[in-house]
């Protein structure tokens, strides 16, 4: 058992890495991974577009702030761009994992430069479809 208590065996090469989780950070699903591999010796940074903290973990909210370009669809994110290649560039993640399948746009440039190391992962509502929430709509 590891320090989380789940039953993975430790990866010493994951040492002094540094992880760029991509992700809400009011998910207990984000806090629970950011701990677990904080735990195994890993650098780790959420960039989450809300507030929430995560005890010990390096959270950062993106965008900053909400302006009035981000009621415009698809202009924040040409906008937002410099600011986020300034984040990456200023931590500089051996491994990216996105949380989002689609980046809400923006995997298709946002994260080119990082596609050597990007992981990607889903769950919940993005993953299943219902009439509250079709996949045409995610």
């Amino acid at each position: 058992m590891n320090s989380e208590g789940l039953g993975f065996r430790s990866l010493p090469e994951l040492a002094h890495r540094r992880l760029l989780m991509v992700a809400h950070s009011n998910s207990a699903h984000t806090a629970r991974w950011a701990r677990y591999f904080q735990n195994e010796g890993m650098i780790v940074r959420v960039i989450s577009p809300v507030d929430d903290l995560i005890s010990g973990i390096d959270v950062r909210r993106f965008p900053a702030r909400r302006a009035w370009y981000h009621k415009l669809k698809g202009l924040h994110l040409h906008i937002d761009y410099r600011a986020w290649k300034k984040e990456i560039a200023d931590f500089s993640p051996d491994i990216v994992h996105v949380h989002y399948p689609d980046g809400g746009g923006r995997n298709h440039f946002y994260f080119d430069g990082v596609a050597d190391r990007l992981v990607a992962s889903t769950w919940g509502s993005e993953v299943t479809e219902s009439p509250e929430f079709p996949l045409t709509e995610k």
